[in-house]
């Protein structure tokens, strides 16, 4: 038996086809290229000449499309000039297109167009100008117009963060009732560096109560919620024993900024415990 490639003795005692890979992989290129030659063989519509697609496209294989009708860009635009004697457009092959000679209607100089219908303006400046004269010429219907096809968007009952009240609004972001509760609600958190984690807690909370570390050293006895020894409240940051505000039922799991779900804790104490809630461990202060 010999290979189907090179033509060589096969010596091997299994039923094979191919001396080597390599054989193989020549005899299966040559056998798609003979595949792919009869699938895209075509006859130029211009010379009669026989060529290969160098591709085509599913269509093409399934014969929905005529794909492959010249064998080059020369025997294309021989035919294009030959059919009728036109080409794409209304001009005949030879002819040149026309040149209109306009004056500008805003600033009165002479241009070349390309175009008879369209409005002699020469530059885009002058486009932008004729476009402001028409609007300040008609102003006072296109207002009218805005005026009356405008629909205000209808306002619904919301309660403020920091207040408790009730307002209304047609903003459905809104949370605050006035200037002096936004400031007050931003002066709350300001001291939380990371916006996410500022914006987690503001989504979190319904209502925004203002907590400081003396009130809550006062309330707690200065003693850290975690481990419960004493806090020193003079201990500034960044010492690991220093007071921080922890929150009992963590803000990335919806803990609320309030006076019932904070206390106070050791920085130390606090950055171990991370975001970790456990229910026995753990108590909501009264």
């Amino acid at each position: 038996m010999k290979c189907l490639n090179c033509g060589k003795e096969l010596t091997s005692k299994w039923q094979v086809k191919y001396c080597s890979r390599d054989c193989m992989w020549q005899y299966q290129r040559k056998v798609r290229a003979k595949a792919k030659a009869k699938r895209w063989t075509r006859i130029c519509e211009q010379c009669g000449k026989e060529f290969v697609m160098h591709a085509a496209s599913g269509k093409a294989n399934r014969g929905e499309v005529k794909e492959g009708r010249f064998c080059s860009r020369k025997c294309r635009g021989e035919w294009s000039s030959s059919v009728s004697g036109t080409r794409v457009g209304k001009y005949k092959v030879g002819e040149t297109k026309p040149i209109f000679i306009k004056a500008c209607i805003v600033c009165g100089a002479l241009f070349t167009a390309r175009w008879e219908n369209r409005l002699p303006l020469c530059s885009k400046e002058c486009r932008n100008i004729d476009g402001k004269n028409k609007y300040y010429e008609n102003r006072t219907a296109i207002l009218k117009q805005l005026r009356d096809d405008y629909e205000p968007k209808p306002k619904s009952r919301k309660i403020c963060k920091v207040c408790g009240g009730s307002f209304e609004s047609n903003r459905h972001s809104a949370a605050y009732c006035s200037v002096e509760c936004r400031n007050q609600a931003n002066s709350i958190v300001k001291h939380i560096r990371n916006r996410l984690r500022r914006k987690r807690l503001l989504d979190n909370t319904t209502v925004i109560e203002l907590i400081t570390m003396e009130y809550l050293a006062q309330r707690d006895g200065n003693k850290c919620g975690i481990c419960n020894k004493k806090v020193n409240i003079k201990l500034k940051h960044p010492h690991p024993m220093s007071p921080t505000i922890d929150h009992i039922v963590p803000v990335s799991l919806g803990g609320e900024h309030t006076k019932k779900n904070t206390r106070l804790a050791h920085m130390i104490c606090n950055a171990r415990r991370q975001d970790k809630y456990e229910n026995d461990q753990l108590r909501l202060c009264g």
